[in-house]
């Protein structure tokens, strides 16, 4: 399971208006390796935890439901009767659901 949002993901969230990732963490590759500076050899990218502190826990007065459908392999994260989204990997699904909130306004 991803942890971490990947750079395009991370730099889209900061465009949108999002505060920096808190997470740092090491380079687990060598495509990673080349993202990071020289000197300090951290990657900071958004984790699964930042990505739920960033959405509103109501929206429309439903509440925010996250959850993993195993018949059909996907995570799912809704306001139940407003938006659905559903992606293999959760943190995907988390990072779709905020980029559709903030486009909304």
């Amino acid at each position: 399971m991803k942890q971490y949002t990947t750079p395009e993901q991370t730099a889209k969230l900061i465009e949108l208006g999002f505060e920096e990732p808190k997470s740092i963490r090491y380079p687990k590759n060598e495509e990673e390796a080349e993202r990071v500076d020289s000197i300090d050899f951290l990657i900071s990218d958004y984790s699964i935890g930042e990505l739920i502190e960033m959405l509103p826990e109501t929206y429309d007065s439903e509440g925010l439901s996250i959850g993993r459908h195993y018949m059909a392999d996907v995570w799912i994260v809704r306001y139940p009767t407003k938006i659905l989204i559903h992606k293999e990997e959760l943190i995907d699904a988390l990072y779709d659901m905020i980029v559709k909130l903030k486009e909304e306004g």
